[in-house]
């Protein structure tokens, strides 16, 4: 209907849009930056906009105060790791999905797809007994919640035959933000999940 004016759902967390047209408002929630954004911390039901979950994580569930850090919980047949940069930083989430062909991992920024937010980049490298497999992606995927739904097109396969030469091995995670320069470098034991 003409003169119909159609406002952003997140209008209540701080969106001031709106639109004429029902299409161009689909197209905005999709990227508002005031979409929701769910906690990733086991058993922690907090959402909120994108920078007040990097406080909360921060605030809330943070254990050593170093600029790079990672917690890790395990969940029965599956693994995830949560990096934060530093405090209030981006949160980084390694998924750990074990499968009959290997151990796949996939890593996302826990953030809106609004540009200008959460805009990382990755590399990781898997080492066992002197052999290194490597991947990574210019444009990390942000979601805004922690999925063990579905691996989607970004993730890496480790193969059984690779993780049975050596119980144990390291992943290497660099990190940039778009257009960065200095790479920040995470070590994470990598375990097999069952």
């Amino acid at each position: 209907m003409e003169g119909d004016s159609f406002l952003c759902q997140n209008t209540k967390h701080g969106c001031t849009m709106n639109f004429n047209d029902d299409k161009e408002l689909s197209v905005h929630e999709k990227e508002c930056f005031f979409a929701l954004c769910y906690c990733p911390a086991p058993n922690c039901n907090y959402k909120g906009v994108y920078n007040d979950l990097n406080s909360h994580y921060s605030d809330n569930h943070r254990h050593e105060p170093t600029q790079f850090w990672c917690t890790k919980s395990i969940w029965a047949w599956r693994d995830f790791a949560v990096i934060q940069r530093h405090i209030d930083g981006p949160l980084v989430v390694v998924i750990y999905f074990k499968k009959p062909q290997g151990l796949y991992l996939t890593v996302n920024c826990i953030a809106p797809s609004a540009p200008g937010v959460g805009e990382l980049s990755y590399d990781i490298s898997c080492s066992i007994e002197g052999n290194t497999m490597n991947f990574g992606s210019s444009e990390m995927n942000r979601v805004p919640k922690l999925s063990f739904e579905t691996l989607g097109t970004d993730f890496m396969l480790v193969p059984n035959f690779f993780l049975v030469k050596c119980p144990t091995s390291n992943m290497v995670i660099r990190i940039r933000e778009k257009d960065e320069e200095d790479v920040d470098e995470e070590v994470i034991s990598l375990y097999k999940p069952f």
